[in-house]
């Protein structure tokens, strides 16, 4: 995992996220693309993309990225079995769902499995980066506490 600034030290958040890296996985290349672009404007500048979930597996073992975007839907391995898979390697895995549904029960189903957090791709761009800024600083936290 990247290095984070010690508890208490007041740098910005652009320059915290600096210290993450996430890897998005998406079957779509644009989907792909955008999130890399929206990650970038929020201060993430380490960013790996996956295809497919088994390309993810891959990525996640060479990479241990801090984060993983991880699409609910795709061909090969569904984003539940490759959230499962990902925990197979690291049980501290910090996936969130991107997904075009609109759906509590999705919401509720992924974040049983793990999932710490849920972000519609398709919202406009302003709440999709506000959203995955609110997950990764949360998780920023929750890495500086422990």
């Amino acid at each position: 995992m990247s290095s984070l600034p010690s508890p208490g030290a007041r740098v910005p958040a652009n320059a915290i996220r600096a210290a993450v890296s996430v890897l998005i996985v998406d079957d779509e290349a644009h989907v792909r693309s955008y999130l890399a672009t929206l990650l970038k404007s929020i201060g993430v500048t380490e960013t790996w993309q996956a295809c497919n979930g088994e390309e993810a597996l891959e990525m996640y073992r060479a990479h241990r990225p801090t984060a993983v975007l991880l699409d609910a839907n795709m061909p090969k391995m569904a984003g539940e079995q490759t959230l499962q898979r990902l925990q197979e390697i690291d049980v501290d895995v910090a996936v969130v769902i991107v997904t075009c549904q609109n759906d509590q029960r999705v919401v509720r189903h992924f974040s049983a499995l793990g999932a710490i957090g849920y972000v519609l791709k398709f919202a406009p761009k302003e709440i999709v980066a506000a959203a995955i800024a609110e997950a990764i600083d949360k998780l920023i936290d929750c890495e500086q506490v422990s």
